[in-house]
Formats: C-alpha cells, sequence, structure tokens
C-alpha cells in the first residue's frame, strides 16, 4: 500500500501487487474501519505494470495516479477514475508520457492538480485537470542535464499551493519548494542554508503555514527533518 484516503464508506487505498522488478499490477483496497480490509477485483487492462502512488477524493469521484513499469525503470505515469473506489477506468493520458505522477489533490480552485517529475528527475512537473480524465502538463522547474529537480508533494495552504521537492547537483541533494495561485506559474524558493542535505517526502497545511517532512543527511547517514513555514513562501527549520 502507498496512498489512502478517507471516504464516505470508511477508506480506501492504493499500491501494487506483485514483483517490484517485474510485472507489477495496480491494487486498490477498501475498508470500513481501517482494521478490515477487502481488496477490490483485478482489472487486467486498467491495472496492468502499474502502482498507484497518491489518491484524492473529488466530489462524486475518486482519481488516482500512479506510475508505469518496475521499480528500477519507471516508464512513464497513469491516472484513474472510479465512482465507487471499487470499478476503475485507467487513463493514458499523453500528459503523462515519460514522466513520474507522485501526488495529486483538489486545489482551492477546483478540479484536480497532479505533482511529479520527468522520468529523469530533471525537471519539476505539474498537470491539471478539471475532470481526472483530460489532463495539462506544466513545467514548474527545469535544470536541464546539469540538475536533478523533482517535486514530491503538494499541499492546498489557504489559497495558495505549496509544493515540495528536492534538486540534486551531485551526491548530496537540497530541499526546495515551490508557491502557486493556480497551479499554472510556479515561483520556487532561493537556495537556503535550511535545505541543504535535506529531502522533502511530504507537506501540510499547519496553523498557519505549512509543515514539510523529509531526512537530513542523506543518502549516507538520514535522519528525520521537519521544516515549517509561517508563510506559504518561505520554509524554515522549527
Amino acid at each position: 500500500m502507498t496512498a489512502v484516503v478517507a471516504t464516505s464508506f470508511g477508506y480506501l487505498a492504493g499500491g501494487s501487487v506483485g514483483p517490484e522488478l517485474f510485472d507489477r499490477h495496480a491494487r486498490f483496497w477498501t475498508s470500513p474501519d481501517g482494521a478490515t480490509w477487502e481488496p477490490v477485483a483485478d482489472d487486467a487492462a486498467a491495472f496492468a505494470d502499474a502502482e498507484v502512488t497518491a489518491i484524492a477524493a473529488a466530489g462524486d469521484r475518486f482519481v488516482a495516479v500512479g506510475v508505469l513499469g518496475p521499480v528500477q525503470h519507471h516508464t512513464g505515469a497513469v491516472a484513474w477514475t472510479s465512482s465507487d473506489g471499487r470499478t476503475w477506468t485507467r487513463i493514458d493520458d499523453p500528459a503523462f508520457a515519460d514522466s513520474l505522477a507522485v501526488s495529486i489533490i483538489v486545489p482551492p480552485f477546483g478540479g484536480l492538480l497532479a505533482v511529479g517529475s520527468d522520468l529523469g528527475k530533471n525537471a519539476a512537473l505539474a498537470w491539471l485537470s478539471a475532470d481526472g480524465e483530460h489532463w495539462r502538463r506544466i513545467t514548474a522547474g527545469d535544470y536541464g542535464d546539469q540538475r536533478h529537480l523533482w517535486m514530491t508533494d503538494v499541499a492546498a495552504v489557504g489559497d495558495a499551493l505549496v509544493a515540495v521537492g528536492t534538486a540534486q547537483a551531485n551526491q548530496r541533494s537540497s530541499a526546495t519548494s515551490w508557491i502557486s495561485a493556480d497551479g499554472v506559474s510556479w515561483l520556487q524558493a532561493h537556495p537556503s542554508s535550511v535545505f541543504e542535505q535535506v529531502e522533502l517526502f511530504a507537506v501540510s497545511p499547519g496553523g498557519p503555514g505549512a509543515v514539510s517532512v523529509g531526512v537530513f543527511g542523506g543518502p549516507d547517514s538520514a535522519v528525520p527533518a521537519i521544516l515549517v513555514t509561517p508563510e506559504s513562501g518561505n520554509l524554515r527549520t522549527p
């Protein structure tokens, strides 16, 4: 299991089944209480060669995103839609070609927003959709072949979007973040000592501002890291 969301019937989780280095199938589970889980019926076509990475409850439907291919050689991204969490329609939109979609939310302005990167993790990417079926791809940041850059999570903080991720020029990584009002134009944070040797994996609205969690000191000796910001554009350590 790699993702979970609260629903009117309990909980809906997503992930994959099968060997990570070979052919995997996406998998969804439902639960009335978080203690008892039931896998939904496998769909050979809709779930083939995929893993669910994130799920959002959007009005009267669920929308999930995921990655294609084995763990060590992803080949692209994919989306699914469902009205009940049990029967899923696969969305192989061209906007997901050669990319990795890892997080999805319902933004303040409506529709859906997903974030991730291209396959080489050289560009941070975002996707917008009104219905979960048709997607628009946006480049939030691109260092080309000289430096890696990718988004790992996104959250709505008040009326703004806050995304977090990683910038990497060599073995050592540095965290980074972005803010956006519309999901199209993204402002990336300036380099800071706060970000050095940090990788951020998740972000959540706080009170006020945002909280982001990750690791410091990887890959040699990673320890938990927590960054907070009182304002959506300036992450700092607590």
